[in-house]
């Protein structure tokens, strides 16, 4: 949790820079807060940036630069905010590296402009749906989300457990990253886990501050339906930047996904905002990210997708793919489902309709682990297997075997008035009318007080077994 709560606080301070805007400002720039702001970078850098030698260079290029009035034109905090972000970038290659302007000048910043902040973010990533920009089924029954952040997990996973439980009866996703800019590597770890059922390191993050490396694996559970084997495509763009790229990268290594779309902005190295000075503050990548697979990372040079297209065609392309993918995954299903119901009829033909009455309770315990078995491959609800039931009843005339699933229904579904019901008639079947009675009075007592059909049928059907009982 501590791991969590360092990299979400990182990310917290990074989105606060980066919405930082500049106040309107008109008095130019002098030399001395030019020469400040670039002495204070330098240090910056040498003291928190994740490659000690390349920070070195860049203070010293940075400072040559000044000298040689690489920056005097630029007098306005902006103009040299955009200007030092450029030369950083151009001489590390590191894209999150960026300078920011403060509002009011940093020293005149008031409690009033700090809340005004926290509330602009509040609102932002409220009215944005916690990154769920969009979930829906398209034709063929491909899913397709749209996220545009990886917003804190605490807040975006409700979201995500929502969207995913819509998508998870689908035959093929889409995730459309290509307007998402990044956000908390936690949310990156727990939406892959959605797609994987065996544990895998997905990421690691190395910190300078420390030496510290934490490491971003599978989960075990998530709070819905895994999806390991669901075809999946992720749709890219040169704006899909830092966490959003590592979701990309994460599927790629791992051979999970397909990527459609344009090369990303290649941005892997993370860290924090920093105050420069009352003018300014900057975003120093104080980590890097390393893939197990490549043991390298995509800074710089983004991830380039197997299927190369403009963004705006991506969509396209994507749901030809998927939708191709999804037919051969339903067919795939429809096979695998017939050959194993076709087992599970063989198993009940065969071993269990020379069951008899004196020994199904010993036989009981083994037959209901086989029927567990079959009821997960199978993904049979109650009312599915009730029904295989009465097909064995009434059509088949083998009213042991109906004995099994309604028994089985019973203890698997002890709250279910229908399930004592059903268990009543094939006991009343098998000439046990005392056991019915028994089993239709329990009915009784648990059925809920809108199931008025159900009660009616109840009631009917303990008058038989009272009747039958009569008459032995």
């Amino acid at each position: 949790m501590k791991v969590l709560k360092r990299v979400r606080k990182l990310l917290i301070l990074a989105i606060s820079l980066q919405l930082t805007v500049l106040h309107a400002e008109t008095k130019p720039l002098d030399s001395t807060v030019k020469k400040n702001t670039v002495q204070q970078i330098g240090e910056l850098m040498i003291d928190n940036y994740v490659f000690p030698e390349v920070a070195k260079e860049t203070a010293k290029t940075l400072t040559s630069q000044l000298e040689a009035g690489k920056f005097d034109d630029f007098n306005q905090p902006e103009a040299l905010a955009r200007a030092l972000t450029d030369e950083l970038q151009a001489i590390t290659g590191d894209k999150h590296l960026r300078v920011r302007g403060l509002r009011s000048g940093g020293s005149h910043h008031s409690q009033e402009d700090a809340v005004s902040e926290h509330l602009s973010r509040r609102e932002y990533s409220r009215q944005a749906n916690m990154g769920v920009s969009e979930v829906r089924k398209l034709e063929g029954n491909v899913g397709y989300l749209e996220l545009k952040s990886f917003s804190e997990l605490s807040q975006a996973k409700p979201l995500l457990d929502s969207a995913m439980l819509l998508l998870s009866t689908s035959d093929a996703i889409i995730i459309d990253l290509r307007k998402n800019g990044g956000g908390d590597p936690a949310t990156v770890q727990y939406l892959s886990s959605y797609f994987f059922d065996e544990k895998l390191l997905l990421n690691s993050l190395y910190w300078r501050e420390g030496e510290i490396t934490n490491e971003f694996w599978t989960l075990d559970s998530v709070d819905g339906q895994k999806m390991p084997s669901v075809p999946l495509y992720i749709l890219t763009s040169s704006r899909t930047f830092s966490a959003a790229e590592e979701f990309s990268y994460n599927m790629q290594t791992r051979k999970r996904a397909t990527l459609i779309g344009e090369t990303t902005g290649g941005g892997a190295n993370p860290g924090r905002g920093f105050r420069i000075n009352d003018y300014f503050g900057m975003f120093i990548a104080t980590g890097r990210a390393i893939n197990p697979v490549t043991k390298t990372n995509w800074e710089g040079v983004g991830v380039a997708p197997e299927i190369e297209v403009k963004a705006d065609e991506a969509f396209d392309r994507a749901v030809t793919h998927a939708a191709k993918a999804a037919e051969e995954m339903r067919q795939a299903h429809i096979l695998k489902y017939k050959t194993d119901f076709l087992s599970f009829y063989q198993w009940l033909d065969s071993s269990v309709k020379d069951v008899n009455v004196s020994d199904f309770n010993t036989k009981k315990t083994q037959l209901f682990s086989k029927l567990t078995k079959f009821q997960n491959r199978l993904e049979l609800n109650q009312m599915q297997l009730n029904s295989i039931g009465y097909e064995y009843l009434t059509h088949k005339q083998q009213p042991l075997v109906a004995l099994l699933f309604m028994q089985f229904n019973v203890e698997k579904y002890p709250e279910s008035a229908n399930a004592y019901d059903s268990l009543g008639e094939v006991l009343l079947a098998l000439d046990q009318p005392g056991k019915a009675k028994k089993v239709f009075e329990k009915g009784l007592t648990i059925i809920g007080e809108n199931e008025l059909q159900l009660q009616r049928t109840l009631t009917m059907n303990l008058e038989k077994a009272k009747q039958q009982l009569a008459n032995q």
